[in-house]
C-alpha cells in the first residue's frame, strides 16, 4: 500500500513516492494497526535528502526504498522540494521523534524491540539499551552491535537471534545499509515493524547533541550540524546544495502526480 497525500494524491521525488502522512499520530496509529492485525513487514523508510540523491543515480536502492510500505518526511529540504515541484505542504516526521513514540507505544503494549546498532558506530549496543530501558520503564528491547559490510548493492552481515522474534526492529546503520538490511528481514515471513532510524540513537543517547527546536523548525538544523560534527560537511554539502539543484534542474521521468489509479506529469 502507498501511502496518500491530500485528496488521495502521491507525489514523486527522484523516482520515490512521497506523499506524506499528515502527523506522527497518523503515522503511530498505522504502526498500531499492523502490530495488532496485520501480517508480514511494515517496513518504514524516513526519507531525506541524502536518501533521494541516492535513489535518482541507484536504481537498486531506488527500488528497495520504492517497495517500502511507508515513506515519512525526514528531512527540510525534502519538505521544500515538494512546496517547489507541486505547492503543497508536508509535515516533518523525523526518525528520532518517531523512534521515541514507538518505544513508548511499545512498552505500554508489551511489544517486543530489537535495536540493530553498527558496531562501528559512535553509540554502543550496550548503551543504546540502557538508555531506552531507563527511558521507557518496562520496554522489552534488545540491541545488538552488527559488523557491516557493503557488498554487491546489498549488505553482508551475521542476524542476531533476537531478531526474529521481535514485534518492532529499529535499524541505525544510516543509509543505504539500513534498507537494505531491513529488506532482508521481510523474507523472514512473519510480522512486525521495520524502521531506519539513522542517527537517532547518537541523539537519545546524548553522544551528539540534538539542534535546538527553533533551528528544527526554520530548517537550518545544518548549521548545528556543521558546529557540532565537522566531519558530516560532506554530506551536508549534499543535503543544502546538491539536492536542491537536482530538485531545480534534473527530472526524473518517474516524478508524477498521482490521482487514485491516474497519473498525470508533474508542473
Amino acid at each position: 500500500m502507498i501511502d496518500r497525500g491530500e485528496h488521495g494524491k502521491t507525489y514523486s521525488l527522484c523516482g520515490i513516492a512521497v506523499a506524506p502522512l499528515a502527523t506522527r499520530h497518523d503515522a503511530m496509529e498505522r504502526v498500531r494497526q499492523h502490530l495488532r492485525s496485520g501480517y508480514g513487514v511494515l517496513h518504514i523508510v524516513t526519507v531525506n535528502p541524502e536518501i533521494l540523491l541516492r535513489t535518482h543515480r541507484d536504481a537498486h536502492y531506488r527500488a528497495t526504498v520504492a517497495a517500502a510500505q511507508m515513506r515519512t518526511i525526514d528531512g527540510f529540504g525534502v519538505i521544500m522540494a515538494l512546496w517547489w515541484r507541486y505547492r503543497i505542504r508536508a509535515q516533518r516526521v523525523t526518525g528520532v521523534d518517531l523512534l521515541s513514540s514507538i518505544c513508548s507505544m511499545a512498552a505500554q503494549n508489551n511489544f517486543r524491540v530489537h535495536c540493530a546498532v553498527r558496531s562501528d558506530g559512535l553509540s554502543p549496543a550496550t548503551l543504546v539499551e540502557e538508555v531506552l530501558r531507563t527511558r521507557y520503564p518496562g520496554l522489552v528491547i534488545t540491541a545488538h552491535a552488527y559488523t557491516v559490510a557493503e557488498k554487491h548493492g546489498g549488505i553482508v552481515c551475521d542476524l542476531a537471534p533476537d531478531v526474529s522474534s521481535a514485534d518492532i526492529v529499529l535499524c541505525g546503520f544510516g543509509a543505504p545499509a539500513q534498507e537494505y538490511f531491513l529488506q532482508s528481514l521481510s523474507r523472514a515471513g512473519r510480522r512486525h515493524v521495520a524502521i531506519g532510524v539513522g542517527g537517532a540513537f547518537d541523539f537519545l543517547t546524548g553522544t551528539v547533541c540534538r539542534a535546538p527546536h527553533v533551528m528544527r523548525r526554520y530548517g537550518i538544523e545544518w548549521l548545528w550540524r556543521v558546529a557540532v560534527q565537522p566531519l558530516r560537511i560532506v554530506r551536508i554539502v549534499r543535503a543544502t546544495i546538491i539536492f536542491p539543484c537536482v530538485i531545480l534542474f534534473r527530472r526524473d521521468a518517474r516524478d508524477v502526480v498521482v490521482i487514485g489509479q491516474k497519473r498525470k506529469p508533474s508542473v
